[in-house]
Order: C-alpha cells, then sequence, then structure tokens
C-alpha cells in the first residue's frame, strides 16, 4: 500500500485518497470484529468461572 500523507504530494489524486480511507475502513471494520469475537469470548470465560464457583459451594456440602 502507498504512504499518503495529506498535504505533501500536490499528485495525490482524489481517488487515491478515496482508496486509502476505504482501506482504513475496511482495516476498522476486520478489528472491531475482531475485537468483538475476543470480548465475547472472555465474557464466555468469566461466566464459566464464576458457574464454576458458584456451584462449589455445593459440591463441597455433598461431600460431607
Amino acid at each position: 500500500m502507498k504512504k499518503i500523507e495529506l498535504g505533501s504530494d500536490p499528485a495525490v489524486t482524489d481517488q487515491e485518497l478515496s482508496d486509502a480511507l476505504r482501506a482504513c475502513r475496511d482495516a476498522l471494520v476486520d478489528l472491531s470484529l475482531c475485537l468483538k469475537e475476543h470480548q465475547r469470548e472472555h465474557d464466555r470465560q468469566e461466566l464459566q468461572d464464576a458457574t464454576q464457583a458458584a456451584a462449589m459451594p455445593s459440591v463441597q456440602a455433598c461431600q460431607y
């Protein structure tokens, strides 16, 4: 990908800027989806840990 710095090259076309912005948007969408999946996995793990922790006193009470 060509590095484009605004105002640095008058030869940069509107199309090149548009393409670069589209690529940035696509990358942000991909990152957002990745972060959402990571958060879901984290939440799932927390729920599993909490469920196991809540079940422990019951299991220990049954052993006595």
